[in-house]
């Protein structure tokens, strides 16, 4: 990957920030639903978790039947921890965790119609929106690019940057980096 690539990536990135900003995507009060983010990203962890191991080939148990609970305390945990002690970036920006919550949520929502789309065969079929020539699967590609790169520019990360140096890095790692899927 080129610098050139980079600054294209970048300033795409600011591209689709600004008109997530314009359409109301980066309210400063928060949408009311900050709980019920982190609860859904607990609950998604305890399921990522179990995937990873299953990916790393270790020998798991069946999956807890109890883990709504498991990410309702979590979710609990959190919240009250954030409220002692919020997390600091590096020169005293103070993390919004609900925010960065809703982010997260929302790749993981994209992701998801990407499955639904996977699991009805419907990948090849136009989407559903109006005026707009792209297959399910190239319109829920382009989602997930678009909410991840809203997310790199609210946060002032250099995706470009971090992508470059990540992909370089990946042409040192080991076949399938150890992992089975």
């Amino acid at each position: 990957m080129r610098i050139s690539d980079e600054l294209v990536i970048n300033e795409l990135s600011q591209e689709v920030y600004d008109v997530a900003v314009d359409h109301g995507f980066h309210n400063p009060g928060g949408s009311g639903l900050d709980g019920d983010a982190i609860f859904l990203l607990a609950l998604h962890g305890e399921l990522s978790s179990y995937w990873e191991k299953l990916r790393k080939g270790v020998a798991v148990s069946p999956l807890n039947p109890n883990i709504i609970e498991i990410a309702k305390q979590k979710a609990i945990l959190t919240n009250r921890l954030i409220t002692l002690k919020p997390p600091i970036r590096e020169g005293g920006e103070l993390v919004d965790v609900g925010r960065m919550a809703r982010f997260i949520v929302n790749l993981i929502g994209e992701a998801s119609e990407l499955w639904e789309a996977t699991s009805e065969n419907k990948l090849d079929q136009l989407c559903d929106k109006e005026h707009c020539d792209l297959s399910c699967e190239e319109e829920e590609l382009a989602d997930l690019a678009i909410r991840l790169m809203d997310l790199a520019t609210a946060r002032r990360v250099n995706l470009g940057r971090a992508i470059r140096i990540k992909s370089e890095y990946n042409k040192t790692r080991p076949f399938m980096h150890g992992k089975k899927a």
